[in-house]
């Protein structure tokens, strides 16, 4: 006596499985072009973020110096205004 009826189980005749096998297989190729293209969208983005950061970092290579010397000046011209003040 068979543990479970012949009633209980499923009937999958090789046409039907090979349908399924062939809707998984087209569902996996969508998957797998679909995360192909998310890994290039994510892939340019990373480029344009590291170019955004690149530009950023030159533009502060270029203008901090600047920034240093006008404070420096001021400093100094803020110094001389005072020792005049109290001469």
């Amino acid at each position: 006596m068979p543990l479970i009826p012949d009633e209980e189980i499923p009937h999958l005749g090789a046409e039907e499985v090979i349908e399924e096998s062939f809707n998984l297989l087209g569902r996996l190729e969508t998957d797998r072009a679909n995360t192909v293209t998310d890994y290039e969208k994510e892939q340019k983005r990373v480029e344009w973020l590291q170019g955004r950061i690149d530009r950023l970092a030159m533009k502060r290579m270029h203008e901090l110096p600047k920034v240093v010397q006008n404070g420096m000046y001021s400093g100094v011209l803020d110094g001389a205004s005072v020792f005049m003040c109290h001469a």
